[in-house]
């Protein structure tokens, strides 16, 4: 076998992403807003300072997802002109996070799965840990962003799974959903990167491409087996 163990991404790539949560406080804001603005520019301007604040947060700047969510969610209100509390607003995630929707292929690769799994998440400890409890699941280790205090795809987080697994970059394979985060990433420290491509996104132009594009995690099993 190939591989001696496998680092996995949560969100996005075992579980959903938070995006109906997140659809629906956008539209909830547009409507709220004075200035009339169209969702899909809210969505993106969120985004955008939620990922800028996510890249200056590390080490003795390091601050948490759900930190890092409110602040960016209090630039979005004070932009668009929303008088809504941003605590209020972010509880939605918070619980969503605990208690996420699992991916319809993700039973079967965990059950067949026979390599140890590293989670290897950006999100909170006690949020990642809540939503492994929620499900009844169990893994070999699992790394989180808060415990690194930096967030993928800066190397720290990659740097503590290699030495929680004892094992170098070309002995371990990282699953993740997240171009940047987890393709990006991974590749930067020499690692093989499965891309989990479930929405059939177009490879981003001139970036090296991942060692296997699958539409779902269980198409992974194969790959591990061969």
């Amino acid at each position: 076998m190939r591989y001696k163990a496998v680092l996995l991404d949560f969100y996005g790539t075992l579980v959903e992403e938070d995006d109906a949560i997140v659809a629906r406080l956008i539209h909830r804001l547009a409507a709220a807003s004075p200035l009339a603005p169209e969702p899909h520019a809210i969505g993106q301007f969120w985004s955008q300072q939620f990922t800028a604040l996510c890249t200056a947060a590390y080490g003795a700047a390091f601050k948490s997802q759900r930190q890092l969510e409110v602040e960016s969610l209090q630039t979005v209100l004070e932009v668009y002109q929303v008088k809504l509390d941003p605590v209020a607003l972010a509880e939605k995630l918070f619980a969503y996070w605990r208690a996420p929707q699992v991916c319809a292929d993700t039973q079967r690769f965990l059950t067949a799965a026979s390599l140890p799994l590293c989670i290897v998440s950006n999100i909170d400890t006690m949020d990642l840990e809540g939503a492994i409890q929620h499900h009844g699941w169990r893994f070999d280790a699992l790394i989180t962003s808060e415990r690194c205090r930096a967030y993928k795809p800066r190397p720290e987080v990659f740097r503590a799974a290699l030495a929680r697994v004892g094992l170098a970059p070309d002995q371990v394979v990282h699953i993740g959903d997240s171009w940047r985060a987890d393709v990006h990433g991974a590749q930067q420290m020499g690692m093989d990167v499965i891309w989990i491509n479930r929405r059939q996104r177009p490879l981003p132009e001139s970036a090296p491409p991942p060692t296997v594009i699958v539409s779902n995690i269980a198409e992974v099993l194969a790959y591990l087996a061969g």
